[in-house]
């Protein structure tokens, strides 16, 4: 009876820690996917690679306009460059999404963003990703 009970703990023990042993192996993997996917898709990231922090010199005639445009789509807030020379098209660069909460956004700021929010800098665009983003 007691070699019984004895196997039937040991089992037991052995299971949980088995269990135990996955939950952290997945959990561990879990954080580093995340951390790895995370990082180059950060708006910092992006930014620095879409809009240089030093400008290369440009031709005083060249008129080029830049500025960032803010679009909802379904649960996404898509961030897109905005690019234009003087007598040509405006011409759209997609460089980030991230998710929003839709129920914690007034029908206002909806339709404002259906349509798009124009952000002039790098500086308005940190703000708003700040107010939308947490």
């Amino acid at each position: 009876m007691s070699d019984k009970l004895f196997k039937n703990i040991l089992l037991c023990v052995s299971v949980i820690f088995f269990v135990i042993a996955v939950g952290c192996t997945a959990y561990i993997a879990a954080v580093n996917f995340m951390g790895r996917n995370s990082g180059p898709n950060s708006a910092e990231a992006v930014i620095s690679d879409a809009a240089p922090v030093t400008p290369e010199p440009a031709a005083p005639s060249s008129g080029l306009s830049e500025y960032y445009i803010a679009r909802l789509n379904g649960d996404d807030i898509c961030i897109y460059l905005v690019y234009q020379k003087p007598g040509e098209a405006a011409k759209e660069k997609f460089l980030y999404s991230f998710d929003v909460y839709r129920g914690g956004i007034p029908e206002s700021d909806i339709s404002d963003l259906t349509r798009g929010i124009i952000l002039k800098d790098r500086e308005s665009l940190a703000s708003f990703e700040e107010d939308f983003g947490s």
